[in-house]
């Protein structure tokens, strides 16, 4: 029988997931990415919100999500395909990294908040641009390759930046002896995951596939999903890149399907959550610089079209394919929410109106890609030829 005192939380709770549905429903209608909804519903519901517990249900959501972005490619796969596209993801960090760094800064901003600023700005969602990549049928494309590198390779390099810029933030200092220690722990943890990768997990493929529909195995990876992350942040670092390795460690069964199969529908109900929650961190009122914003959207929309431009390239792809890429590549998502979440209240606001803004932007860009590639194409051989 249930009790009277739980009815309100159970009310609440079924209300809340009543509305994530209509709102995932009407956005994916009108071709919006749903997070964009799930962060407004955030900024409307921000005062009646259950804080901790959209804390908890949103930290569960992003854990599992970096946790199966880690099983999508074990220890050999992640060196050949980081190898491939290494020339085109470190001009991605230097375009989408260092030059809104230079730019937060020049506005004013310290360093490590223009580093923070700077790791909002860097990645391109890999949940919105897999989903659009799949809705347009455009995997089979030349350049979804590329795109697909190099998203891997900003999963590799965003667990880091975060574990380092959240390190920094805690202890506000970038002394030398603070560094040379995120340094040690950042090794050291990704070390003990290789480790037990290679000597441990990878003699547990068996076990795994012989055992899948027990809920002993479901159980074992979420808590080591969870435990990875919870050591992560011990260590004074990002539960996200806990998360992360702890999923790079479990590929090493070669499972993956079977694993991401188990942790899928639980990943999904409680993602939602993450960008739920952050919405209610974003206080419109807060004091950020318009001209900054534009600014900011301005240097990512041209920096994604010269990753995409040159490193596609670099990658083998043709002209216009790379332009195809470039102009693909332009939507931000959740490794920028993670960062506006451990930002000021000020970083918080920009970091959620940039997300949104540069979702919809990359949304519509990505639906135009190929007529814009086209154009900028003719354009190119116009002026090359004069």
């Amino acid at each position: 029988m249930v009790e009277v005192t739980q009815f309100p939380f159970l009310l609440s709770a079924g209300a809340v997931l009543l509305g994530l549905t209509g709102v995932s429903l009407l956005f994916r209608k009108v071709g919006v990415p749903a997070l964009v909804g799930y962060i407004l519903i955030g900024i409307v519901a921000a005062g009646a919100a259950a804080g901790d517990v959209l804390h908890v249900a949103g930290e569960i959501g992003i854990v599992l999500l970096f946790f199966v972005l880690g099983l999508q490619f074990n220890l050999k796969k992640m060196a050949e395909i980081s190898r491939r596209v290494l020339y085109g993801g470190l001009l991605d960090v230097g375009l989408n990294f260092g030059i809104p760094l230079l730019v937060a800064y020049a506005f004013g901003l310290d360093w490590l908040s223009a580093a923070f600023v700077g790791g909002i700005t860097y990645a391109s969602s890999s949940s919105i641009t897999l989903g659009l990549l799949t809705e347009r049928h455009r995997l089979a494309n030349p350049e979804s390759e590329f795109m697909l590198a190099l998203l891997v390779f900003e999963d590799i390099v965003a667990p880091v930046m975060i574990s380092v810029l959240v390190a920094l933030s805690v202890n506000g200092s970038f002394s030398p002896q603070m560094m040379l220690q995120i340094g040690a722990s950042t090794v050291g943890i990704i070390g003990a995951a290789a480790a037990l990768g290679h000597f441990l997990f990878a003699r547990l493929g068996e076990f795994v596939e012989h055992n899948s529909e027990k809920d002993f195995v479901m159980l074992l990876i979420i808590g080591v999903a969870f435990a990875l992350s919870g050591v992560a942040v011990v260590l004074g670092l990002s539960e996200v890149l806990g998360a992360f390795l702890a999923g790079v460690m479990l590929a090493e069964t070669r499972e993956t399907e079977t694993l991401d199969r188990l942790v899928a529908p639980l990943r999904n109900l409680m993602l939602p959550f993450f960008f739920l929650y952050f919405g209610t961190q974003i206080e419109l009122a807060a004091e950020f610089s318009v001209v900054m914003l534009v600014v900011l959207l301005l240097c990512s929309l041209i920096g994604k079209l010269a990753v995409g431009l040159w490193g596609g390239q670099w990658f083998g792809l043709s002209h216009k394919d790379s332009l195809r890429a470039g102009f693909s590549l332009v939507q931000r998502g959740e490794f920028s929410a993670v960062l506006a979440t451990q930002a000021t209240p000020n970083l918080a606001g920009l970091g959620g109106l940039y997300i949104i803004t540069s979702a919809l932007l990359g949304t519509v860009l990505f639906a135009q890609a190929d007529r814009l590639a086209e154009i900028g194409y003719q354009l190119t051989r116009r002026f090359g030829n004069s």
